[in-house]
């Protein structure tokens, strides 16, 4: 259960460490509230300490994660699970442009 915010945001309140925190997982649909993003993420973006992506073919919000986290000064590491490739150079170069698309880096 605790993909769900309002279960972590619940735990986080025990915790008083800044050094402890929580990984957005990027769950469809179990980390949106009512299926928007927004709600979660006001809930825990104070403790967000990584981001772990998925696959961006999901139906995730990811263009407004990435808008949210860039607001928040998110200045750390995005981990990826991307599917095995017999190309993972190229899955690599694709993943990295999704990427930047999402975060209006895009040349």
């Amino acid at each position: 259960g605790t993909s769900d915010p309002r279960r972590m945001a619940r735990i986080m309140e025990y915790v008083h460490s800044p050094v402890v925190g929580v990984c957005w997982n990027c769950n469809y649909p179990t980390d949106l509230i009512d299926g928007k993003l927004e709600p979660g993420f006001e809930l825990l973006k104070e403790r967000i300490l990584s981001v772990h992506l998925h696959d961006f073919h999901e139906p995730y919000p990811y263009a407004e994660l990435f808008r949210r986290l860039e607001e928040i000064g998110y200045d750390r590491p995005c981990l990826a699970e991307i599917q095995g490739s017999s190309d993972p150079e190229r899955v690599l170069k694709y993943f990295r442009q999704c990427f930047l698309c999402y975060t209006g880096q895009a040349p």
